[in-house]
């Protein structure tokens, strides 16, 4: 990703001082490249799977989540992890499913994707189950007083089927960058030392 495509958050971070943004992932390892309008080239370094960069989307100020990350059953298998929160009947909700490409390792994000609601009905999830019914042991539940919605115990080539029926929600491409700059911003604050001769041109 850089700043010079026009539509990019990239681009709008610009300013001034600020005249060229570029960021380089290799795996668990992104490399932002800040260009400054007197010359001077700064470059960071960030460990995606470090502990500060995932606490930026998952612990309790996270991005993603509607509560903090110890206050979910999380189930993993594969590439994929899902968000489980227990409502006040006892059931399990999928509040959040991460995936994993296994091609190129981008992250996939599903938010809330089998919900109930009234426009998400028995009606429809019986269209999208279709004749895969049997892989799911489904039984009729009361969401609330006036909704009722499916519970399920899928086998697991069932609940990837499922899976790849509903859409990805979020632009991941922007939270990834706001997580950057505000680990940036945090070491900033942490060693304005360190910083100290590109501290007065950023904005954040």
């Amino acid at each position: 990703m850089n700043s010079d495509d026009n539509n990019s958050l990239l681009f709008d971070a610009l300013n001034d001082t600020l005249t060229s943004i570029k960021i380089n992932r290799h795996q668990n390892i992104a490399k932002v490249n800040l260009g400054f309008f007197n010359g001077l080239t700064w470059i960071e370094e960030f460990d995606l799977s470090d502990s500060s960069f995932m606490k930026f989307f998952f612990g309790k100020e996270n991005h993603f989540l509607d509560k903090g990350i110890d206050e979910y059953v999380i189930l993993e298998k594969e590439n994929i992890i899902c968000f489980n929160d227990e409502n006040d009947k006892g059931y399990f909700e999928i509040d959040m499913i991460f995936e994993r490409n296994r091609i190129n390792g981008d992250l996939m994000i599903y938010d809330k994707p089998f919900s109930v609601s009234k426009k998400n009905s028995l009606k429809d999830f019986d269209e999208l189950f279709s004749y895969k019914r049997d892989e799911f042991d489904l039984a009729v539940v009361g969401f609330n007083d006036t909704l009722k919605t499916y519970s399920a115990d899928p086998s697991y080539m069932g609940f990837r089927w499922f899976l790849n029926q509903v859409p990805t929600d979020i632009d991941l491409g922007s939270y990834y960058i706001i997580g950057l700059a505000g680990i940036f911003k945090n070491r900033i604050e942490m060693d304005s030392t360190k910083y100290k001769d590109i501290i007065e041109f950023l904005d954040f």
